[in-house]
């Protein structure tokens, strides 16, 4: 049975706010088309994909017409058999594992570069041209790969969001609405916290979707 997201609702006048402490996806360097998922009757089409081995989008998202990018990257990454212990034979083997230096509950965000020392996934997403009451929905697909508890901080900028328990297969969703000016632009971090030094947290990628 498929796992519900955990959903965080952020508002307009919230990213509007946070907009100057959350930097842009680079320019330049190699970029992607969107990759879309299988499944042509999926309830709402995704408008781009990324994973730790397609990193990338440009702006030429569906052809709607509104300006896009996005970036991934990932912080933390084990390799190796420790990275793997645990899967059944049955199981695919996830795009990347993070594990090895997981923060305590609780650990307040830091800077950016503090972050980017943990075992953390971040992602930067700017749109321009987007409609008034639009929204765009960010899913993240992972998987606890340990016999212990595991958290997920979810960060914007540098406040957080949430802190959610990630039990086996699991989905984090954040629904943002657009701003009145037709600009998003997000700096999300997805960071592992646990008491556990040995728990490790699998990512397939983030999906994201304009509604």
């Amino acid at each position: 049975m498929e796992t519900l997201a955990r959903l965080h609702h952020v508002s307009q006048q919230t990213l509007v706010r946070l907009r100057s402490t959350m930097t842009q996806p680079a320019s330049g360097g190699p970029s992607w088309r969107a990759a879309r998922p299988e499944g042509a009757d999926a309830a709402v089409p995704a408008g781009f994909v990324l994973t730790p081995r397609a990193p990338s989008v440009d702006s030429r998202v569906g052809g709607t017409g509104v300006e896009l990018s996005a970036t991934l990257a990932t912080f933390g990454g084990m390799t190796g058999p420790e990275a793997t212990a645990g899967l059944d034979a049955n199981t695919d083997t996830p795009l990347l594992v993070l594990g090895g230096n997981p923060v305590v509950p609780g650990t307040p965000p830091g800077t950016a570069v503090e972050r980017a020392r943990h075992c953390a996934v971040r992602l930067r997403l700017v749109a321009e041209g987007l409609a008034r009451g639009r929204q765009c929905l960010l899913l993240a697909a992972m998987r606890a790969l340990a016999p212990t508890e595991h958290r997920v901080q979810v960060l914007l900028g540098h406040e957080v969001l949430a802190e959610d328990i990630i039990s086996g297969e699991d989905r984090v969703a954040v629904l943002l609405d657009v701003p009145d000016d037709g600009r998003l632009q997000v700096e999300l971090w997805l960071r592992l916290a646990s008491h556990d030094p040995h728990a490790r947290l699998g990512l397939r990628g983030v999906q994201g979707q304009l509604l």
